[in-house]
């Protein structure tokens, strides 16, 4: 009979793989909110700051919302340039 109990544990250690990597039908919630568009994360943050703040403290707060600074540069270049943005002086960013 042992090797029918070695056999049944085969089988089991089989069958718990397949449970453990079986990937879940939604992912499991992180407690994050889902990611959005960086360029609505920057719009809403200039928005909260009612429409104007300084250039390094919206970065901060991009940095914090998960935009890297390199993602961070090119996002408000492209804002910028479409005129979505604009700094009216050095260091202050406005939206139009």
């Amino acid at each position: 009979m042992p090797s029918s109990k070695a056999s049944e544990h085969r089988d089991l250690e089989t069958k718990t793989p397949i449970k453990v990597f079986k990937l879940p039908e939604k992912p499991p919630s992180s407690g994050l909110p889902p990611k959005k568009d960086p360029k609505l994360t920057l719009l809403e943050i200039l928005k909260t700051a009612g429409g104007k703040i300084e250039k390094s403290e919206l970065r901060q707060k991009a940095i914090e919302k998960g935009i890297s600074q390199e993602r961070f540069e090119s996002i408000l270049k492209a804002l910028l340039e479409t005129g979505d943005l604009y700094s009216p002086q050095p260091g202050i960013i406005k939206i139009v």
